[in-house]
């Protein structure tokens, strides 16, 4: 034979000898379950993966693991499936295992698409990927005990519908329940602290939840596109909020973010498409990037007095937004911020803001007033902070004493109609058909009204009503901004 044949023959045989190694990864076998001891001192082993020499499972059908296994005259307590144990065992329907068995290993029925019932009631853990994608698995009574639950354990279970974890969890992994598309109700004991990443990611059937008042953090994108999601309850234990943990949960209808939220990442709400109702933390310094983007239904929103920030296209696509009022608190609206809220018709800025980026209001063509607050004119970047439209039609109010400032400040002078108001309260601000607001004494004035005069608040409440005419006093509840109509006139009031 020559010399190269030889080195081919044997180079052959050294590669079907590792084959056969890599199918027989297992200390030893009885009755058909491999197993890998685990400590020859302890006498304790596991149930060991047993593969072709091409990785598919042998495991099928009905199987029982014994308490204990003798090998060459000792006994073994068998007392966890180890990793990948019955890993893409596509024909494994059930298991029952004995009350020695703690610990479920990573990867121990990964796409093990036929199982159906897992008996095991002494298990503490359960490792990363554990289940993932067991196609008909939909009942979870061995979790009974269970202290830690892995990343992805659980991952594209799609026959899973009610999960209830039970008090014993101290620990979920991200990604637990990704993609458990018939999960419709889930219940968290008030051991978790945390809900990591994507613990729910792709839950489309979860219609509500409720976080136990033990959890400090929701992580990114833990319940993001859940799109059955209609409510949420959120205890005053949480103090951040992280990315996109609630995005695209397009039936979320109301959120109510509790005193204790200190911090909220970018697009936490964002593509949350009915979301109509949002009453914000009066902690909250910051609306980040994308926070409330493509919330289309959202008609009315409160910036509370402490948010110093408006984030990049932080409202940006709000269809249904008609006016908005940044408090005093906000120095910075940044790019895109309120672009494409094309039902937009008033925007008061408030006294604190410097800069308001690129594209801030494009595409809101329907804007009818501008009130800047602020005396000095804030600067805009580029060209296209507002619409040309808005340039050439709306009103920018400006305080006393200010209005050569704006007509010389380079964006700012695009305005065709610039009038200066009191920012204490808007007082002598003429509307169409010659009708004048103004405040006194926290009473709002209309003179010169030629019909009925309503006040309403921002939310939508009427405040208080008068027969208009020459003047028309009326009181209203405190500090803030109103909305004045009259027959077909509208006015925006501040009141401090």
């Amino acid at each position: 034979m020559k010399l190269n044949n030889i080195k081919a023959f044997a180079l052959a045989a050294a590669l079907c000898l590792l084959g056969t190694m890599s199918a027989q990864a297992y200390d030893f076998e009885v009755d058909g379950i491999c197993y890998n001891i685990l400590s020859a001192e302890d006498l304790t082993c596991e149930v060991a993966e047993n593969v072709d020499d091409q990785g598919y499972s042998f495991y099928q059908g009905n199987i029982v693991i014994p308490e204990t296994v003798t090998y060459s005259g000792q006994t073994y307590i068998v007392t966890q499936f180890g990793e990948s144990a019955f890993d893409n065992a596509t024909s494994l329907i059930s298991v029952k295992c004995p009350d020695t068995v703690t610990s479920i290993g990573s990867f121990a029925f990964n796409g093990c698409r036929n199982l159906v019932d897992l008996e095991c009631n002494s298990v503490t853990t359960i490792g990363k990927t554990a289940f993932n994608n067991c196609l008909k698995l939909a009942d979870l009574t061995f979790l009974d005990g269970v202290t830690t639950i892995s990343n992805y354990a659980f991952s594209g279970c799609v026959s899973l519908t009610d999960v209830t974890i039970p008090n014993s969890v101290t620990t979920i992994g991200y990604g637990v329940f990704e993609g458990c598309s018939s999960l419709a109700s889930i219940t968290i004991p008030n051991t978790v602290t945390v809900i990591p990443d994507r613990t729910f990611y792709g839950c489309i059937s979860l219609t509500d939840v409720t976080i136990p008042n033990s959890v400090t953090t929701i992580y990114f994108s833990a319940f993001e596109k859940c799109s059955s999601l209609e409510s949420v309850t959120i205890p005053n234990s949480v103090t951040t909020i992280y990315t996109g943990a609630f995005a695209y949960c397009q039936n979320l209808k109301s959120i109510d973010i509790p005193n204790s939220i200190t911090k909220m990442w970018d697009g936490v709400f964002n593509g949350c498409s009915n979301l109509t109702d949002v009453n914000l933390s009066n902690s909250i310094t910051n609306i980040g990037n994308f926070m409330f983007s493509f919330c289309t239904n959202l008609a009315d929103i409160d910036i509370p007095d402490f948010v110093t920030e408006i984030g990049i296209r932080a409202f940006e696509n709000c269809l249904s937004l008609e006016s908005v009022t940044i408090p005093n608190s906000v120095t910075l609206i940044d790019e895109s911020a309120f672009a494409n809220c094309d039902l937009m018709s008033s925007v008061t800025i408030g006294s604190s803001v410097s800069l308001i980026n690129n594209s801030a209001f494009k595409g809101c063509d329907n804007i009818k007033a501008v009130y800047s607050l602020n005396p000095v004119p804030p600067r805009l970047i580029a060209n296209n902070v507002f619409e040309n439209t808005v340039y050439e039609a709306a009103t920018l109010y400006v305080p006393y004493g200010s209005l050569d400032a704006y007509r010389s400040a380079n964006e700012w002078s695009r305005f065709v109609n610039i009038k200066e108001f009191d920012p204490t309260g808007i007082a002598g601000v003429e509307v169409d058909g010659g009708m004048d607001v103004s405040v006194e004494g926290g009473n709002v004035v209309v003179s010169g009204a030629a019909a009925p005069v309503a006040v309403y608040s921002l939310a939508g409440a009427l405040v208080g009503m008068g027969d208009g005419g020459e003047r028309t006093v009326i009181a209203v509840p405190g500090a803030g901004v109103y909305v004045v109509k009259a027959g077909g006139r509208v006015v925006k009031v501040m009141v401090k």
